[in-house]
């Protein structure tokens, strides 16, 4: 069985969430750490270990969802493996009521966090992180794989 758009995405995105959570738990174990994706060396606006040690790095906390430093206070990045695997399964859970309309729904607040975070990213923090940034890259397509997936939408057709 081949690999669904949103499930490529989906692997994609687990990819990049996992290596976040790899660099801020490696960064806060060694300060001196420096992560792949931390170019500040080169140019110094371009760092992801600074925007994932932020405050918005753990969003739950900062909007006040969850106490600070509780257990429920993860890093957007384990938000994001959490995410990302319950949209791997959406295709394959074909049992479930509304998944197609779940999914869009998961994709929607997705990309408008995505976009939330962007703002704070660069106008905000002053930074790039080109994990993050790769990482709305593929909440965006995958919204828009989950809307060509809803009831009633035809497939342009090609050729």
């Amino acid at each position: 069985m081949a690999l669904t758009r949103i499930q490529k995405l989906s692997l994609v995105g687990l990819a990049l969430s996992i290596y976040a959570v790899y660099v801020e738990n490696a960064k806060q174990a060694d300060p001196d750490y420096v992560a792949l994706c931390d170019l500040s060396a080169y140019i110094p606006w371009i760092s992801c270990s600074k925007v994932f040690a932020s405050k918005y790095g753990h969003i739950l906390s900062y909007i006040g969802v969850v106490e600070k430093g509780s257990q429920l206070d993860q890093p957007n990045a384990l938000l994001g493996c959490v995410y990302y695997f319950a949209a791997f399964l959406s295709d394959i859970l074909r049992f479930v009521p509304y998944r197609r309309q779940l999914m869009f729904a998961g994709a929607l607040f997705t990309s408008a966090l995505a976009f939330y975070l962007g703002y704070l990213l660069i106008f905000v923090l002053g930074d790039f992180c080109i994990v993050c940034a790769s990482t709305y890259v593929v909440n965006f397509l995958t919204l828009h794989a989950a809307w060509l997936k809803l009831p009633g939408k035809k497939k342009a057709k090609t050729g």
